[in-house]
């Protein structure tokens, strides 16, 4: 009987039993849960017999016996004959579900008794032999078919490793995978392998359940690039390929072991707007047992018209052309720009085993706060534009307000074809940038022609909208970079090549490099995912350059155009041209918005100069230029004006960077000349970091500024206080509020609760206008109590070190000890590796900047601090410098120096204090000038009992 028919005519059997039998609602489920449990063994029995079947059409020395519905061996069968007697030899899932039906029928009222143990058991014995009885002939006849058919054994394989518990295994072993086609075909002109034929890829893409027993070992990647006949196998080979950046061919000779398994999808989940990923991990098996990832690739099916519904047309998977798909381009711009005018709450939804409820508060942890892709809010100026008109190929004067695109790209040197004086009358002239000269970069004539194909009128691009020889008009565009960027359209990124004449790939014929392979698997079309977004922008020189960085932050959306693909990316989406759209929100990486998100302004100054030094400019001078768009966009924030980078109104903790790399001082190439004060990190070349800061931000000012300016009848020094206070010396409506980690509290005004700042600070226009700096100057000129003190000169790393970066063989930033007058350990200095070799044998001149709290016990923190709860600001501590005791005194309890977190002798000076540690600047005197040397803590009494002194310094 065909099968078709057989299940027919069960079908109505069940029918007719359902109808004719009085069931109760009760009844039917626990009728349909029975149905579910028996048929998944009864699936798990024909599985059996379908690749003992495909055994006896394989192998020789096996034979098949249809009567009993087993197998035996060629020289032995009677003994091994397999008893199936228990089982249902037909292997209907009809009938069995008939028979549970008679069976709840005649037990109707009371609990199913009956023991199905013997069906499953049996199904899945015999499945477990058959898989022993193919290793063992295989092996001897066929390696890479042995290996196939072990893997094919997939959850006897993890009970025997351990990666599940005895009772896992056990119930696992008569369960089918959601993935595990129940009825493969026989046929070996699928083009698929023996394996990848038991493989539902219907399954694996479509199916909803989270739960699709994964991993699938697919076995070691020598075995599968082997395997050229399997469509399946060809595209994971392929894929590897580019993920290991190494031929098919290389991979087949491959020494070492790289094992390939199917795993999840790691960025889908039951709630996304797109089906499922197929992916497959690599690792490498060592002989110790380890196994290192070497990456994840991805392959997705790729869906023909008649399979698109009409709101999905932009939406799913596709071949990439040769040349960009505009009209996909611009329906992400107009998507965009249609719908992402709000700012909206959604709920973190990445973690599919739970509904998504309805969020309707900002404050709620679990909310992902959603940012409008509308222009940040910089400055209310008006200013002239200068733009490419894409249609006439020329420059063109527009408002600020006008809808244009801008270009970020890497220049990697002096441009050939700049805007300058004596050719600005020219550049206006119609066709005078025509993308035909050859004497325009191929990225600026490429940009000009996607452009004009997107639909956009006019393209900005700073090598020609800002006139190079014009100081004045060079640093007026410099002051609005933050505008320009934030109020384009959209910004086209270069991702591709380190200069301007490497072109945008995908706008002219032939310029992409195609890696994207299709095969035909199970009558789908599959394609392997080309790297995404992030891996591709991370790697590009485009994202190694300074000046990039701001373009990146400030923009509100891009297109990166890279060798293989177009991205499109705003605040809301990531569109790949490949893989569709994807719904989510950016996860990790603008360091500045700063729109709706409640948290301490100064982490996203500290986050945007961590990013931004981590980068690389091809001029020494543009330190500062280069960050002055993002400066322009905290100063509201901040509420005043940035020295060399520097916030003015949170000096005290902005003096506090430290380097996170080999750092050098940034000259004048020319000159041999500093070109920034040493005391800013913007006058040293490398990495920076604020380790300290990032928790422990409650700075407690201890330094005295000294005016420069020279207005009567004011006084020559102020503290921070004083410079953020109003004149009226009375704070507006300003509230606070604690945050975790034993931080400070932080405060925001009532009618601006979204900027978190670290002290209240009135408006620029409404405080003294203190003068920090002389204009033209490198000076920093304030008072202090300085004291002298000794160091160790050799590092001495220590257990709980958060601070340094000291290895053996790599020295960033090396741990000092600062001694006292009696030998003991009063302290830490972090001296940059550069300074380490000229540290000088006596004593070290130590500047106190400000006073900070150590690290605590929960307990301890509050017994500390539970006197000062109750105030809304921190009052200060008193720094008796008179009358100072000399009496050493002696804590045995405590934790020696290698154990504490806070490195002084905590036997000899009293962790307890509050704020127990001052800030300390080590400096160097050149000619009655200082110079900054290193940061580092000392604690309070040590530092007292040194007898310091206030002096008037100069910091330069």
């Amino acid at each position: 009987m065909a099968a078709a028919d057989y299940f027919a005519e069960s079908s109505l059997d069940i029918e007719r039993k359902l109808m004719t039998i009085p069931w109760t609602e009760e009844d039917l489920e626990n009728l349909a849960r029975d149905i579910d449990e028996r048929t998944t063994g009864l699936q798990g029995l024909i599985r059996g017999y379908l690749v003992r079947k495909r055994l006896f059409i394989r192998n020789g020395d096996v034979d098949f016996d249809d009567e009993n519905d087993g197998f035996i061996s060629g020289s032995d069968g009677a003994d091994d004959e397999v008893d199936n007697d228990e089982t249902t030899t037909n292997g209907g899932d009809s009938d069995a579900i008939v028979a549970i039906i008679d069976e709840s029928d005649s037990n109707k009222g009371e609990s199913d008794k009956t023991d199905n143990g013997n069906l499953n058991d049996d199904g899945a014995d015999n499945d477990g032999a058959t898989y022993v009885a193919a290793d063992s002939n295989e092996a001897a006849n066929n390696k890479i078919e042995n290996e196939e058919i072990n893997r094919d054994g997939f959850n006897s394989e993890q009970a025997n490793s351990g990666e599940l518990n005895n009772n896992e295994a056990s119930s696992r072993s008569t369960e089918t995978p959601p993935w595990k086609i129940g009825i493969p075909s026989l046929h070996e002109d699928d083009g698929l392998c023996a394996f990848c034929r038991d493989i539902s890829f219907d399954a694996l893409l479509h199916t909803t359940d989270s739960s699709m027993y994964l991993p699938i070992p697919l076995g070691p990647l020598q075995t599968i690039v082997k395997k050229t006949h399997c469509s399946f196998c060809r595209l994971v080979s392929h894929t590897a390929s580019i993920l290991l950046h190494e031929t098919i061919e290389n991979i087949g000779n491959v020494v070492k072991a790289i094992d390939c398994k199917l795993i999840g999808d790691p960025e889908w989940n039951r709630y996304a707007s797109r089906i499922r990923n197929i992916c497959f991990e690599l690792t490498l098996l060592l002989p110790n047992g380890g196994e290192p990832v070497l990456g994840t690739g991805c392959i997705h099916q790729i869906l023909n018209g008649d399979e698109i519904p009409p709101e999905q047309k932009f939406n799913d998977s596709r071949f990439v052309k040769d040349r960009i798909d505009t009209d996909l381009v611009k329906s992400w711009l107009r998507t965009c720009e249609q719908e992402h005018v709000s700012l909206t709450l959604q709920y973190n939804s990445f973690n599919a085993s739970f509904e998504p409820p309805r969020v309707t508060s900002i404050h709620d942890p679990s909310a992902l706060i959603i940012q409008p892709c509308r222009p940040i809010s910089l400055t209310s100026s008006t200013y002239d534009l200068l733009v490419i008109d894409v249609r006439r190929e020329c420059l063109a004067d527009v408002r600020f307000d006008a809808r244009y695109v801008a270009l970020s790209y890497v220049w990697g040197g002096p441009q050939p074809f700049q805007n300058v004086k004596a050719r600005a009358v020219e550049l206006h002239e119609p066709h005078s940038i025509s993308i035909k000269n050859e004497m325009i970069p191929g990225t600026i004539r490429d940009a000009i022609q996607l452009v004009a194909h997107i639909g956009e009128k006019y393209l900005w691009v700073d090598s020609l909208c800002i006139v190079q020889d014009d100081v004045e008009n060079k640093m007026t565009q410099i002051a609005n970079m933050g505008n320009i960027y934030s109020r384009a359209i959209l910004t086209i990124v270069a991702a591709y090549g380190d200069n301007a004449r490497a072109g945008l790939p995908g706008v002219q014929p032939h310029s992409r490099k195609s890696t994207q392979k299709i095969e035909y698997v199970q009558g789908m079309i599959l394609a392997n995912v080309l790297p995404y977004m992030d891996q591709t922008i991370d790697g590009s020189a485009w994202n190694t350059r300074g000046w990039t960085y701001q373009e990146r932050e400030l923009s509100k959306r891009y297109l990166f155009v890279s060798e293989r693909q177009v991205y499109f990316h705003c605040n809301r989406r990531t569109c790949n041209e490949d893989a569709g759209l994807r719904d989510v929100a950016y996860r990790g990486g603008r360091a500045l918005r700063i729109r709706g998100e409640r948290h301490p302004i100064w982490n996203n100054y500290r986050r945007a100069v961590e990013s931004f030094t981590k980068r690389s400019l091809t001029f020494e001078s543009d330190g500062v230029n280069a960050f002055q768009g993002l400066t322009a966009l905290l100063q509201p924030a901040f509420k005043g004006d940035f020295l060399f980078g520097l916030p003015e109104t949170e000096l005290d903790i902005a003096l506090l960077w430290q380097p996170g790399s080999l750092i050098r001082r940034r000259v004048d190439p020319d000159t041999g000349s500093p070109l920034f004060p040493s005391w800013s990190w913007a006058g040293w070349v490398g990495e920076i970091k604020y380790k300290w800061t990032k928790h422990l931000l409650d700075d407690l000012s201890r330094v005295q500024w000294q005016d420069t300016g020279s207005r009567a009848g004011h006084d020559s020094s102020f503290t921070s206080d004083e410079l953020r206070a109003p004149r009226g010396g009375t704070h507006g409506a300003w509230e606070y509020v604690m945050t975790a980690e034993q931080g400070p509290p932080f405060y925001f005004e009532r009618d601006n609760p979204d900027i978190w700042c670290l002290h209240p600070t009135a408006p620029k226009d409404q405080r003294i206008p203190y003068s920090l700096i002389r204009p033209g100057s490198h000076e920093l000129r304030f008072k202090a109590l300085t004291a002298f003190f000794r160091i160790s000169l050799t590092p001495h790393p220590f257990q709980f070190d958060m601070i340094s970066s000291c290895e053996k063989d790599n020295h960033i930033l090396c741990p000092h000890n600062i001694f006292d007058a009696d030998g003991f350990i009063a302290g830490t200095i972090y001296i940059p590796a550069h300074t380490v070799a000229t540290l000088p044998s006596e004593p070290n001149e130590f500047v106190c900047l400000s006073r900070r709290r150590g690290h605590y016990t929960e307990s301890t923190f509050h017994k500390v601090y539970e006197p000062y709860k109750n105030y809304t600001s921190y009052p200060p501590p008193t720094d008796d410098t008179k009358n100072v005791s000399n009496h050493v005194a002696i804590y045995p309890n405590q934790q020696s120096v290698e154990r504490a977190y806070d490195k002084y002798d905590h036997r000899r000076y009293n962790k307890n204090k509050p704020w127990p540690l001052y800030n300390v600047m080590m400096i160097e005197r050149k000619d009655g000038v200082a110079y900054r040397v290193a940061i580092g803590i000392i604690h309070v009494t040590a530092f007292v009992q040194a007898k310091p002194t206030w002096k008037l310094i100069t910091l330069s």
